[in-house]
């Protein structure tokens, strides 16, 4: 059984351990990091594992690749919004 990056079941902000659950989606390319551009022929960095890893490779710092239009059960995206609280 796999024990996850929280095994107390949540971090301080009270989010569940979300790491492994798939590889998320950069804007940045793999061969060009500081690029972000749409070219739709670039490689786009995929941070973050997934479930169908082990759980070793399951952290944020890794980093993997695929074209734009490719598509996978593994691959997804976080969406994220900011607070108006300031």
């Amino acid at each position: 059984m796999a024990v996850g990056m929280y095994p107390g079941g949540e971090n301080r902000q009270h989010v569940a351990d979300l790491a492994g659950n798939v590889w998320e989606w950069c804007r940045n390319w793999y061969q060009n990091p500081l690029e972000t551009g749409a070219a739709a022929e670039a490689s786009r960095v995929l941070r973050g594992g997934s479930w169908f890893l082990d759980q070793e490779r399951a952290r944020a710092g890794l980093r993997h690749f695929n074209l734009p239009h490719g598509r996978d059960s593994v691959i997804g995206f976080r969406v994220v919004c900011s607070s108006p609280i300031r």
